[in-house]
């Protein structure tokens, strides 16, 4: 706009210089393309190759002011150089013409003019401003002249020679008077630019042409927007050169009055023979501005399609769903995806999307596909999503209700209509409740309960049952073996013949049948699959405290009293123990004689040998034979010891290694008695032929929170202590995790009861029926092997304190240093042992405090030892005033404990001040 406004200061300047009618609009100016002149119209909306599903589009845009705008050839409102027009669309394709008439109708351009030098040997070129150059073929020059009160313009057309357009050069020279502008085409290929081949015609059209000229004046120019002189010279269009002189000389309408100047030389003949002025017409008409706007019209909304996801049930059962959908539309520009009434989202060309956090119940997905003409097609889908897995509550077995049969019925609740399976197995069912019988097969049993919902939820739980132990739904198989108690718990019926003995360490079947020993666990480490004994039958079984004792039934006859003793602790000592019976050959006879019907007579002689004199059943005739005398044999021990079990000799029985974990097969001989071992590892068999002996098997290493016991380079202790084991050095054993978890082993006539009186203190209380000196050796770990690791240990025998022994032979040796207790510690990597000798028998107390010596002899320590010390035995008599009184008795022992610890603790403090301002 700043360009016409300065042009149309400009052409008004140059006006004011001619006479008043010779004025020409600027709109021939907006009627050129060219550079330097502004477009008549320009269009607003819509845009070119408009692809849109309205079916009426608005048009719209500026022209020049009174202009004739066009859409389609109808006439539209121009309103001040604004236009629009509302157009109704076909489908497809739309070409919208819009066209802009500066003048407002069709009118010729006039401008009178003088030619000179008309070349009239042939037909005249001249029509118009187009010259017709086809069959000039000879040298000429010729001036187009205009002049008006001193103004004047020239249009110099030269021919050199040749013909058609060759040599032709083109000047145009405007003047006000005093000075000139002036234009000259380039030479040479630029004049060649004007040619244009129609039916082998050739002309030049100086109203549209392409060929440039450059500015040739000394001067500045004065007419022109931008100044062009020496050092701008353009180029420009001649076109444009020649339109913009026209404008400054040119009227609309008729000619003006115009005086011609003189001649240089006589006008030709076949011009113009009445006057010496040629009227040149110009159409402007052919100037109109045509502006060309293709619209698509597509009103077809493209199809799209959801892809169901899986359902079970016509239920979801994720809270996240990948969503996918196609469409056959090749147009799309974009889909859109929304959950629900939330807002649309943008998925691009992506023909999938995923839903996050769905909530429970019914959502709606909508997928629509956009095109790029605005059409949209959608789809959608109803979801109910039910992620929740159904809950599963047990009802059976009770809490803490221990397990002593193989057979348990499993009972509980889940969700209605949900499957209900155990270890995959169906169960009975009746709307929530669920219920199942399940058979125990082993010690430790593992069911896992599974409810699916209608929706395909799953709910999980796994049970853990251990035999002999109480039962938890919702506990660890460690954590049910931690909390149960020392003992063994007697599972009758575990299979046809068999009963199992399940304890917290230990663990074996027993076949009332054969009298074989099966599947001898200790804490889940099995040592052998079978141990077997011959002639051990008519079984007592006695179960005290946590050890299980099966006893041959000592009948009048029975030559050999034999025992197996089993202890549930972690060291899993078996004893079996083979003894004569002490019977004389009377009670032998008489014993056989009441054992079968068929005997007639049995003759015993002082030999014990015998003579059986017998009847067989439906046979008519006596014969006097030798019956098996087996029972007359020495018992046979076989032991099958288990896969991984690692059997190596030893001077007094067999070293077993398996998983990190020692133990030891032991024998001990009675006076008198004997045993014989005999290794057959094809078979993995030990057998021990026995007489009047004690056979010990003992884990010899113990399990640890942080695998098997450790004893670094000490690691032959342990072989050590199952050498005094079968010497009779060692014969009590006890384990010290925690002060909840003790076990203790004794080997023969020992007993041992262990307590803690406090965190710190434990206290053994230790008896034989043999007045020989013993060593108990305690194996500690986990908790208070930290505190034996920092020296916090102090041992007292009897109330008094000991010393530590100089070395592991000291310690063995009971009797020396006149008779006085020691002990001697072996610190490993992840526990340690400590044997306290007992130089003689009768009843004893051991104390381990784990606190330091020094610790120990500290007043303020003393006091507060002593202190709680005396809190369990305040707690005791608060317990059976429980029983016995009333509670406010209770209320007022309570509170003279609180004023007794603060008295106590009042006069350490005190005491603890004065030594500090001493």
């Amino acid at each position: 706009m700043k360009k016409l406004t300065f042009l149309q200061k400009r052409y008004r300047l140059a006006r004011c210089k001619l006479a008043p009618t010779f004025l020409f609009t600027i709109i021939l100016a907006a009627a050129s393309t060219s550079v330097g002149v502004a477009q008549l119209i320009s269009v607003d909306t819509p845009i070119d190759n408009l692809l849109t599903n309205n079916t009426t589009i608005i048009v719209s845009g500026t022209a020049e002011k009174n202009a004739i705008v066009t859409v389609n050839d109808n006439v539209v409102v121009n309103d001040n150089g604004n236009f629009s027009s509302s157009i109704n669309l076909d489908e497809g394709l739309n070409t919208i013409i819009i066209k802009a008439n500066p003048s407002g109708r069709e009118q010729p351009l006039k401008m009178p003019i003088q030619v000179f030098e008309l070349d009239t040997t042939t037909e005249t070129p001249l029509n118009a401003y187009e010259f017709n150059l086809t069959n000039v073929t000879s040298a000429f020059a010729m001036d187009l002249v205009a002049e008006q009160d001193g103004f004047g313009l020239k249009i110099n057309i030269q021919k050199s020679g040749g013909s058609g357009l060759e040599g032709v050069t083109i000047e145009i020279v405007y003047s006000n008077g005093s000075s000139t502008e002036k234009w000259k085409t380039d030479t040479g290929s630029g004049v060649a630019k004007l040619i244009d081949s129609v039916n082998n015609t050739v002309f030049i059209n100086l109203l549209n042409s392409t060929v440039y000229a450059r500015y040739k004046s000394s001067n500045n120019s004065w007419t022109w927007n931008s100044i062009y002189n020496t050092s701008n010279d353009g180029p420009l269009q001649l076109d444009v050169v020649v339109q913009h002189y026209m404008k400054l000389m040119s009227l609309l309408g008729s000619p003006v009055s115009f005086n011609p100047q003189i001649p240089i030389k006589s006008h030709y003949k076949g011009f113009d023979n009445d006057t010496s002025t040629y009227i040149l017409d110009y159409r402007i008409s052919d100037r109109i501005s045509t502006i060309t706007r293709n619209v698509t019209l597509d009103t077809t909304c493209p199809v799209i399609s959801i892809t169901p996801p899986k359902l079970v049930n016509g239920l979801y059962n994720k809270t996240t769903l990948n969503i996918s959908y196609t469409s056959n539309d090749t147009d799309i520009a974009f889909y859109e995806v929304k959950l629900n009434n939330d807002s649309w989202i943008n998925n691009s060309l992506n023909i999938s999307y995923q839903f996050y956090n769905l909530s429970q119940g019914m959502s709606t997905i909508y997928i629509r596909a956009i095109d790029h003409a605005g059409n949209n097609g959608s789809d959608s889908i109803d979801i109910k999503v039910d992620s929740i897995p159904p809950t599963i509550t047990l009802t059976k077995p009770l809490p803490d209700t221990k397990i002593t049969t193989r057979y348990i019925e499993l009972a509980g609740t889940t969700e209605n209509g949900a499957t209900v399976t155990v270890n995959n197995l169906s169960v009975h069912k009746v709307n929530q409740n669920w219920n199942t019988n399940v058979t125990l097969l082993k010690l430790n049993n593992v069911f896992t309960i599974k409810s699916e919902d209608l929706a395909g939820n799953i709910a999980e739980k796994t049970l853990y049952i251990r035999l002999g132990a109480n039962f938890s739904a919702d506990k660890t198989l460690d954590e049910i073996i931690q909390n149960m108690s020392v003992g063994f718990n007697r599972i009758k019926g575990y299979k046809e013949f068999n009963e199992m003995f399940a304890g917290k360490y230990v663990s074996f079947e027993f076949d009332n049948k054969t009298s074989a020993i099966i599947n001898y666990t200790i804490e889940d480490t099995l040592w052998f699959n079978n141990i077997n004994i011959s002639g051990f039958s008519k079984i007592n079984i006695n179960i005290t405290d946590s050890t299980v004792k099966l006893e041959q039934s000592m009948d009048f006859g029975e030559r050999h009293n034999i025992s197996v003793s089993i202890s549930d602790s972690q060291f899993g000592t078996m004893l079996i123990d083979v003894r004569e019976s002490g019977y004389d050959y009377e009670q032998i006879r008489k014993y056989l004689l009441n054992k079968s019907v068929e005997i007639l007579k049995i003759t015993v002689s002082r030999d014990l040998s015998t003579t059986i004199e017998s009847k067989i059943y439906n046979q008519s005739k006596n014969e006097s034979l030798n019956k098996n005398e087996s029972w007359r044999r020495n018992p046979r021990v076989t032991l099958e010891f288990a896969n991984g079990v690692n059997v190596e000799q030893t001077d007094n029985g067999y070293k077993l290694t398996k998983e990190g974990l020692i133990a030891h097969l032991i024998k001990t001989n009675y006076a008198g008695g004997s045993t014989t071992f005999d290794l057959i590892p094809s078979k993995n068999l030990i057998t021990a032929d026995m007489i009047y002996s004690l056979l010990i098997f003992t884990q010899t290493t113990i399990k640890t929170k942080n695998g098997p016991l450790n004893l670094g380079d000490n690691f032959d202790l342990i072989n050590r202590i199952a050498q005094e084991i079968a010497n009779g050095t060692i014969r009590a054993l006890l384990v010290i995790s925690g002060n909840s978890s003790i076990t203790t082993t004794t080997i023969t006539g020992v007993s041992i009861r262990t307590e803690f009186i406090n965190k710190e203190t434990l206290n053994i209380i230790i008896s034989s029926t043999s007045g020989n000196g013993t060593v108990v050796t305690v194996y500690i770990t986990d908790e208070y092997f930290e505190k034996i690791k920092a020296g916090e240990l102090t041992i007292e025998y009897d109330g008094k304190r000991i010393n530590e022994a100089d070395d592991y032979d000291d310690i063995m040796n009971i009797y020396d240093d006149n008779g006085e207790a020691e002990y001697f510690t072996t610190i490993g990597t992840n526990g340690a042992v400590v044997l306290v000798s007992i130089p003689k028998f009768s009843t004893h107390s051991i104390k381990l405090i784990f606190v330091s010596p020094e610790k120990l002899d500290n007043p303020t320590t003393v006091s507060l030892y002593k202190f709680m010390m005396f809190i369990p035995t305040l707690s005791k008599s608060l317990i059976h005033t429980i029983s016995e009184g009333p509670k406010s008795l209770l209320v007022l022992l309570w509170w003279i404990v609180l004023l007794f610890g603060f008295i106590m603790i009042r006069k350490m403090i005190k005491k603890k001040y004065v030594r500090s301002e001493k």
